[in-house]
C-alpha cells in the first residue's frame, strides 16, 4: 500500500517563500508605460498601461509536503497572497 499511499495523498503546502516583490514605478517608468500603450493600443493601451502601473506582484515559491516545489505570482492583497503570505515569516503590510 506504499505506492498506492504516495500517489493518492493530497500534496499540501507547508512554506512559502517570497522570491520577488515588483517595486513602485517612477513616474519616468509610468509615463513610457502610458505612451507606449497609447501607440500600440490608443486609449485602451492607456488603460491597460494604467492597470499594469498601479498592479504590485509578489513572486512566492512554494514548498509541498511531498517534496514538490512551484513558482507562483500573485496580485499582492488578493486572497491568494494574503494565503500564502501565512506561510512565510514575513507579515502581511
Amino acid at each position: 500500500m506504499g505506492i498506492l499511499d504516495k500517489l493518492f495523498k493530497s500534496k499540501q503546502l507547508i512554506k512559502a517563500e517570497v522570491v520577488n516583490e515588483n517595486q513602485e514605478l517612477s513616474d519616468d517608468d509610468k509615463l513610457l508605460n502610458y505612451a507606449t500603450g497609447h501607440l500600440m493600443g490608443g486609449f485602451d493601451g492607456m488603460v491597460q498601461a494604467d492597470i499594469l502601473n498601479e498592479t504590485k506582484l509578489t513572486t512566492f515559491k512554494l514548498y509541498y509536503n511531498n517534496g514538490s516545489t512551484k513558482f507562483v505570482t500573485v496580485e499582492n492583497n488578493s486572497a491568494k497572497y494574503n494565503y500564502y503570505i501565512n506561510f512565510t515569516n514575513k507579515k502581511p503590510s
